[in-house]
């Protein structure tokens, strides 16, 4: 049985600790105020690992470095970080400084000559792209911009190019608390030498165990795991087959 990846999802804004429905800024809800106490919560509860989204960077409204590096030294589980990584160079400062996985979008899709930079310097463990739809047609600059690309060609696309890890989200579901998109996961689930990180709408026990069935490496908790609507340690025994 195959042991499924739980991550906990931290977005930072302004500092805090946020959550956001479908991306939209005006739908912010504030957790905490207080991110490495947050990180250190979930390390205790037992997560493989955090991830972290820089909701400024990707409005372009400044960035949460500061606070990141602040976890990255705080907690001893794995980091990967997302949100308005625009640059090799960004990214490289990133893993440098104690990042074990960065998160690409945008990036991934402007210039793919440093996403495959970034795959020979650091190993495609290192690199996830993260392919967020609406409607079937991948989104970027913070959900906003259309790629005119199906989901499905971007995944052959850019595991053709080495890429490895993926995180999937299903714009319309993110922060809505109405379940995955499991017909996405049933379709792309015979794609083989991936590695596919769901997120967007996880609610249940259930979700968690349906998703590992269809072979999903990992999981992204945020909004569920914030208003307590999902026992963590409850997923997390589930994660372990226990």
């Amino acid at each position: 049985m195959n042991k499924l990846e739980v991550w906990a999802s931290i977005d930072l804004m302004n500092s805090k600790v946020v959550r956001l429905k479908r991306g939209d800024p005006n739908s912010m809800k504030i957790y905490s105020d207080d991110p490495i106490a947050i990180a250190k919560k979930w390390m205790n509860l037992g997560v493989d690992g955090l991830h972290i989204v820089d909701l400024d960077a990707v409005l372009g409204k400044g960035d949460n470095q500061l606070i990141i590096t602040s976890i990255i030294k705080s907690v001893k589980i794995p980091i990967q970080v997302g949100g308005g990584i625009r640059d090799f160079n960004h990214a490289n400062k990133l893993l440098k400084e104690g990042v074990y996985r960065v998160v690409l979008s945008t990036l991934a899709f402007k210039n793919p000559f440093e996403l495959k930079s970034l795959l020979k310097e650091y190993g495609d463990e290192r690199v996830m792209v993260a392919l967020d739809y609406k409607d079937n047609i991948v989104m970027i600059n913070g959900w906003r911009v259309s790629t005119n690309t199906s989901l499905e060609s971007a995944l052959k696309r850019f595991k053709d190019g080495g890429v490895k890890l993926f995180l999937l989200t299903s714009i319309d579901r993110d922060g809505e608390l109405c379940g995955p998109d499991f017909n996405t996961f049933e379709l792309i689930k015979g794609i083989k030498d991936v590695g596919i990180f769901a997120s967007g709408g996880i609610r249940s026990l259930n979700d968690i165990i349906k998703l590992k069935d269809l072979g999903v490496r990992g999981v992204i908790l945020g909004k569920a795991i914030y208003e307590g609507i999902i026992n963590l340690k409850k997923v997390i025994s589930i994660s372990k087959g226990v």
